[in-house]
């Protein structure tokens, strides 16, 4: 008992002496929990009076709401939770900077082992008890205004966790630096390298890679799973994505962070102890507490400055890679011997201890051949097929949207993250020689188009990259049927495939246009609408996409919201069109010319101009002006002549997998149709372009440049 009393004593004799930082803390938790509460309560009943809640019900979601942001994640808590553990980190070991306080503190009959101890965890004490206090009075103040939920009590308990966790790794972070620094200034300088180093290292490694290596690829990143160096980044942008996801996801990310992080935690408070144990009294106002680590710190910064020079000049100077090498070489030696002039305190030191200069110059040059030369051989790396599990791909050029349906709310998500977690091609020799036959030079290749792929290895390894795929090749093509051809592959992209909720949804709006006419579909038949849909697809490959024109598409919109859903349909969907036809909203795409109010037709001739692919865009505009021609047309014989070749411009968008030449992109056909009650078309002006091989001779002479004089 006397021992257990003998350490509360000393926990509380500590805490007197950190008053000021009890202070600070509590106010910084105030501001970030009762305060952050006040302002989002504030703003829902603001919104509120404006009537921007049309019922109690949504009045009382939208409460709940920012109740669950306010208590659990939210970026601002970043800051926060950072700026405490320096500041509680350093402040209580400060004492180490004072010979005069290191003799007071070791003349007192304690074990230098329980001394660490108290400091320790009276400064956990001063971040979690105003941390729980201010949340416990946010709580409070959510219940009286009739925001609370269990939801929102389960994001600030996960919050808490991982908050903590995070405290503690920074924490640590601070106490490593004071150890091994002798004066508040320079351990300022190592909390700022800590903190930001990892996040450089990244930078300069994604930058290297985007300016040497074709294959890179981040589309199938999953942010909820990112390995971000930087701890205090990481935690930045864990804290704003996580509000989004499903509770599940949500528990899920949690702990892997916080595992992630504890384990860095423990690992630096470790380090942090050894360091207390072994620390010299002497080190108290010096740079660097032990000499002993100069050499590797400056190896270790110096060519991290140079590295990040480079990609600054290269970007700066347009790509100058002789003038960036030139710069990366002198940051890193301009860095070392500033480092030398940190350490003694004296400028003459820039030019000793040049051998470890001199090895951050090798460092930094070695590192940049790497990439230069490809050492690793990133851009060829295609895995054995005996090694891979599974593959998900990307060939559509334009991206789809996907929904996360999350509290009866729909959000967006990226297309990557949904592939990866849904395509799953075990067939994985088609794509495999697929990459294999393109990795040539692409640069006179006319139809080429990227496609990005993750290996999914059964080592439990994920490698993605980007690949370039010519198009036009037929051996390709024989390929690319084989992979879209399968089921795997249909589940992977289209949602709609494995979620019936994407069009059964009570929100669902559900349309069919044909880029002209738009007719509305009955939502009791989403279901039939998407199994028709469904096997017409089983004969959905990539010469069906690349030598045919969607017809139309099933769009379905939810709610007021921007996100909508396109489904292409081709003219061999027989089960789709027949179902279309029974709700009567299939229009095929048939212009009836007696329906065309006015049509004028314009020509660009780009072909004609001789300078379309030799300036750029502003002296093209200009040059060009004299080779458009414009023609209006009013013979209802020419007109019926003329509309049967269109195609609506508001499709190109979706065209990506057809040869460049099927369209016609001399031409813009404008057509307004005429006003009838009974007629379907859009009402103003409808913009088209002619298929290749259907402008009529006529107009083609009569939209042809003017000859030269």
């Amino acid at each position: 008992m006397t021992s257990k009393r003998s350490f509360l004593v000393s926990l509380k004799e500590n805490n007197k002496r950190r008053i000021w930082v009890w202070i600070v803390s509590f106010l910084t938790m105030l501001l970030t929990y009762p305060g952050i509460m006040t302002m989002y309560i504030s703003r829902i009943k603001f919104w509120n009076k404006d009537g921007a809640y049309a019922t109690a019900e949504l009045y009382k979601r939208a409460l709940c709401s920012a109740v669950t942001d306010a208590l659990g994640f939210h970026k601002f808590i970043t800051v926060a939770i950072t700026f405490l553990a320096i500041i509680i980190g350093v402040q209580g070991f400060s004492y180490l900077y004072s010979r005069k306080k290191i003799d007071m503190y070791h003349s007192v009959p304690v074990s230098a082992k329980r001394r660490f101890v108290v400091i320790y965890l009276s400064g956990v004490l001063t971040y979690v008890i105003p941390c729980l206090i201010s949340v416990a009075l946010a709580i409070i103040m959510a219940a009286v205004q009739g925001g609370m939920s269990s939801g929102a009590l389960a994001e600030c308990g996960l919050a808490l966790l991982m908050n903590l966790i995070y405290f503690l790794a920074v924490y640590n972070m601070a106490i490593l630096a004071v150890m091994l620094t002798g004066n508040v200034f320079i351990t300022a300088l190592a909390i700022g390298v800590f903190l930001s180093i990892g996040y450089l290292w990244q930078y300069f490694f994604i930058n290297m890679q985007y300016n040497f290596f074709e294959t890179k690829c981040t589309f199938f990143d999953n942010r909820e799973m990112e390995t971000t160096l930087s701890i205090c980044l990481n935690h930045m942008e864990a804290s704003s994505y996580i509000r989004w996801l499903d509770m599940p996801d949500i528990v899920k990310n949690v702990l892997t962070l916080s595992g992630r992080w504890f384990v860095e935690m423990l690992l630096i408070g470790a380090l942090a102890f050894f360091c207390y144990l072994k620390r010299p009294s002497e080190a108290a106002g010096k740079a660097i507490a032990y000499k002993v680590i100069t050499p590797f710190l400056k190896v270790i910064i110096a060519p991290t400055v140079g590295m990040i020079i480079y990609i600054l000049v290269y970007d700066g100077s347009y790509s100058n890679m002789a003038f960036a090498i030139f710069a990366m070489i002198i940051g890193t030696i301009l860095c070392a011997g500033i480092m030398e002039i940190i350490y003694e305190f004296d400028m003459r030191a820039a030019v000793k201890n040049l051998v470890s200069t001199g090895i951050s110059v090798v460092v930094a040059i070695a590192i940049f051949s790497i990439f230069y030369f490809d050492i690793f051989s990133y851009d060829t790396y295609v895995p054995d097929k005996n090694k891979v599990e599974s593959i998900a791909i990307s060939i559509n050029p334009y991206s789809n949207s996907y929904l996360r349906f999350n509290d009866g709310s729909i959000r967006g998500m990226g297309e990557g993250n949904y592939l990866r977690d849904n395509m799953f091609i075990t067939d994985v020799e088609p794509v495999l020689e697929l990459v294999k036959n393109n990795q040539k030079d692409m640069e006179d290749v006319v139809e080429k188009q990227g496609v990005f792929i993750l290996y999914r290895l059964k080592s439990g390894r994920k490698v993605s990259r980007q690949a370039t795929i010519d198009f036009a090749d037929a051996s390709n093509a024989a390929l690319l049927d084989k992979i879209m051809g399968t089921k795997e592959y249909r589940e992977g992209v289209y949602q709609i495939a494995k979620n019936a909720d994407v069009i059964s949804r009570p929100d669902a709006t559900i349309t069919y246009k044909n880029g002209v006419v738009e007719a509305n579909i009955p939502h009791k038949e989403s279901e039939k609408i998407r199994q028709a849909w469904l096997k017409d697809m089983e004969n959905f490959n990539f010469s069906l996409a690349r030598n045919n024109l969607p017809c139309g598409y099933i769009n379905i919109f939810y709610g007021v919201s921007y996100i909508r859903v396109g489904l292409p349909i081709y003219e061999n969907f027989t089960n789709t069109i027949a179902c279309l036809e029974e709700n009567n909203a299939y229009y095929p795409l048939e212009i009836n010319a007696e329906d065309v109010l006015t049509l004028s037709v314009t020509n660009y001739n780009y072909e004609d101009e001789p300078n379309y692919v030799k300036y750029g865009f502003d002296e093209m505009a200009t040059s060009q002006t004299s080779y458009i021609v414009s023609e209006d047309f009013t013979d209802p014989q020419e007109i019926a002549e003329i509309v049967k070749g269109l195609y609506p411009t508001s499709y190109n968008y979706g065209n990506g997998w057809i040869p460049a030449d099927m369209l016609d992109s001399n031409y813009r056909v404008t057509i307004s149709y005429k006003s009838e009650a009974d007629n379907p078309y859009e009402k103003g002006y409808v913009e088209y372009t002619f298929i290749s091989g259907k402008v009529p001779e006529f107009v083609a002479e009569r939209t042809a440049p003017p000859a030269e004089d």
